[in-house]
């Protein structure tokens, strides 16, 4: 997992695309990250159930948005969004897709909140820095800030897209090359010859992304901790060489979330062009 001090060079390079200067940003994360007395340590960040506790959010908000001004709130909301999404990368159990899913969730939860606080200004400010942080978190950059592997099982996912043409309308569509269908075969994943022959609208059998993260969780329920996806499968290969079962498993599991998540991308952009 990156380090307190070394994730403030993360912290400090997107909050100047905040545009927070650098001297509050510093102070910010020395503040939140609290070195000195960890009694004090992430103070003002009390997520349950995936939802940040806006009793428990506001009035710290309210200390920084007093002390720094905007400024203050951007830095202080993108600190404790960024080591939300930092930990959650880092989580075993969790996957790219997943974590974008979670953090969505979060900063909705924070914006729907802040829809009953008086201050219109302060209002619009937390709402739309949330809009910003949400732009932020799929930007692949950040993604290769914060966990390189997973931006090269990305990299690694995009280089697998392939554009065919539908042989019913004649439409170009994207698919996954021999390499991705391999992989996710070795998975336990099958993909049905419709998705290489036909377009999103002419086959009628839905997005390949929702299929993959269907059969994906259709393995695991079938199989249970013998599927793939299980990291206790890994284990149960051979505790002998378990750190690199560990990391076989997150790149077996990493490529075939990364799969999923840029499929959904370009499947989303094709279903709006006309």
């Amino acid at each position: 997992m990156v380090s307190v001090v070394s994730s403030w060079e993360i912290h400090r390079k997107w909050a100047e695309r905040l545009n927070v200067p650098p001297d509050v940003a510093r102070s910010i994360d020395e503040r939140i990250d609290s070195l000195h007395d960890m009694r004090y340590h992430d103070l003002g960040r009390v997520i349950v159930s995936g939802y940040w506790l806006f009793e428990v959010l506001y009035p710290f908000l309210l200390d920084y948005y007093e002390e720094f001004g905007v400024s203050g709130v951007k830095g202080f909301l993108l600190h404790h969004v960024l080591d939300y999404m930092n930990t959650l990368l880092y989580s075993p159990s969790v996957d790219i897709v997943r974590v974008l899913e979670l953090c969505d969730r979060l900063l909705n939860r924070i914006k729907s909140d802040a829809m009953n606080i008086k201050d219109e200004r302060l209002k619009a400010l937390i709402i739309n820095t949330c809009d910003r942080i949400k732009e932020f978190i799929r930007d692949e950059e950040l993604l290769q800030d914060i966990k390189p592997e997973e931006f090269k099982w990305l990299s690694w996912a995009k280089a697998r897209l392939i554009k065919l043409r539908c042989k019913r309308c004649g439409k170009p569509f994207t698919t996954i090359d021999k390499e991705a269908r391999e992989h996710l075969a070795k998975m336990g994943v099958g993909i049905p010859q419709r998705f290489l022959e036909f377009c999103l609208k002419c086959r009628e059998i839905g997005p390949l992304s929702v299929w993959i993260e269907s059969e994906r969780e259709r393995a695991i329920e079938l199989l249970g901790w013998t599927s793939r996806f299980h990291r206790a499968y890994y284990h149960y290969l051979g505790d002998s060489i378990g750190v690199q079962l560990d990391e076989l498993w997150a790149e077996n599991t990493g490529k075939v979330a990364a799969l999923i998540l840029v499929l959904r991308a370009i499947e989303l952009e094709e279903a709006s062009s006309k």
